[in-house]
């Protein structure tokens, strides 16, 4: 993790937009992933590589790719299923960590003041997500990244609901990674117990039931936890030694 470069991209990117050429990745790419693919690949040579029918986001020297997605992980699965065949994957999902937002008039141009929107983001926001690609998370060339990313949302006044028009990335405030089990294991509270259920997950961290159901059926399927029965209606886990 380098906060202090990523801020750098960011800056540069806010004053002078993306300031290379317009390839199939680039068209109508949203400020997030172009800073996002710009801190993990420095390089143009490396981004936006096809590969087969499909076109990966960054693919690093070594041959890894990166693909960055920043809303729906259920789009990506084709994809996916096609580059685990042959390449080791990180997939990026970054993680809305500290939101601020701004309205565009559509007329005008203009943008109002910036003002704090919604929570603190946290690592178990994602969790959702990643349950949609609970049938890859046991490859073992299947790794995942979770850049928590602070955002500065851009709104369009009098659209309905004020509709998104993009994300612009402020800063890096941690970076996750989900490549062994042991990174998974590292997210739980050093004070479960052997066995447990995911209502004790959720005492321990204080986070609601749903999230930590949603935590352990990704622990589940990544080869982190394993079910080893129930307790009435609970299923009880234990790590995955």
């Amino acid at each position: 993790m380098d906060a202090v470069r990523f801020q750098k991209i960011c800056e540069e990117y806010r004053e002078y937009g993306p300031g290379e050429r317009s390839g199939i990745g680039t068209l109508s790419e949203k400020s997030l992933h172009a800073v996002l693919k710009r801190y993990y690949q420095p390089a143009e040579f490396y981004r936006e590589v096809r590969i087969g029918r499909y076109v990966a986001d960054v693919v690093t020297k070594d041959g890894c790719i990166l693909e960055i997605q920043t809303r729906n992980l259920s789009a990506v699965k084709n994809k996916l299923a096609v580059f685990l065949e042959q390449y080791e994957v990180i997939l990026v999902h970054p993680i809305p960590h500290l939101r601020w937002m701004r309205t565009i008039d559509g007329d005008t141009g203009l943008a109002g003041p910036r003002r704090r929107c919604g929570r603190e983001g946290c690592v178990w926001d994602a969790f959702r997500e990643l349950s949609f690609l609970h049938t890859f998370l046991s490859y073992p060339n299947m790794h995942i990244l979770l850049p928590l990313v602070d955002l500065e949302e851009l709104r369009l006044k009098g659209a309905r609901r004020k509709a998104r028009v993009d994300r612009i990335p402020l800063g890096l405030f941690d970076e996750i990674p989900l490549f062994h089990k042991e990174d998974y294991w590292s997210l739980l509270p050093e004070n479960l117990p052997e066995t447990f259920s995911t209502r004790d997950i959720s005492a321990l961290l204080g986070i609601s039931g749903d999230a930590a159901r949603l935590a352990a059926y990704v622990m589940y399927h990544g080869g982190a936890l394993r079910r080893i029965g129930k307790e009435g209606n609970r299923i009880l886990y234990e790590k995955n030694m």
